[in-house]
């Protein structure tokens, strides 16, 4: 068992479980402090899964955290099931929204329906508890970066610098261009200083 705020909790109650007989190894509560399987203790263990819960980040093996987000998902669309709500809702917008697109090569349409979702996650904002939104916030992360492929695919950077860099640029961000028109100009000298070497 392993103790968490006063209370005992068993193996079952994590997500991540790389070794049953050793608590300290076990990561990701999911049920809360009534033993129950919550939203809210499913929206803590996304945040820290994601950006991190209150600032703290799970640290697990890529292998682990991508099982951690699929049970994650399965654990919410039953708990979905049995009590419908506003995050419900809001969920399966965002869950069809990205559907639309989930075997598109079209840069395009594939930002387009990141786009349109991102509003409706920024209108579930006033809709829903913190922790149902850290939760929609997580899922709709965990689906971008299933087409991560599709939305950084840029004949300009060959997937090497980051879309967001891409997209200062081409909205002419003055401090990213900047930064940009820095770095090129070292990596041109640095092109020049080898080519005198080699000559």
């Amino acid at each position: 068992m392993k103790i968490e705020h006063g209370k005992a909790f068993g193996h079952e109650s994590y997500l991540v479980v790389p070794d049953k007989s050793k608590p300290s190894t076990w990561k990701l509560r999911v049920r809360d402090l009534q033993g129950h399987i919550s939203k809210a203790q499913l929206g803590r263990a996304h945040a820290a899964l994601g950006k991190g819960f209150r600032g703290r980040r799970v640290h697990i093996t890529q292998g682990q955290r991508r099982v951690a987000r699929r049970r994650l998902e399965q654990m919410e669309k039953q708990i979905m099931k049995q009590n419908p709500s506003d995050f419900n809702t809001y969920y399966d917008r965002i869950s069809d929204i990205m559907d639309r697109t989930a075997s598109s090569n079209s840069r395009s349409a594939v930002l387009a329906s990141v786009k349109q979702a991102e509003q409706v996650l920024r209108r579930a904002k006033s809709d829903v508890s913190e922790d149902e939104y850290n939760s929609l916030d997580y899922y709709l992360s965990s689906r971008k970066y299933d087409r991560w492929d599709v939305l950084h695919k840029n004949p300009l950077t060959s997937g090497q610098i980051p879309f967001s860099l891409v997209q200062d640029l081409t909205t002419h961000n003055p401090r990213t261009s900047s930064n940009i028109t820095i770095m090129l100009s070292v990596l041109a000298l640095a092109a020049l200083f080898l080519i005198g070497r080699n000559r």
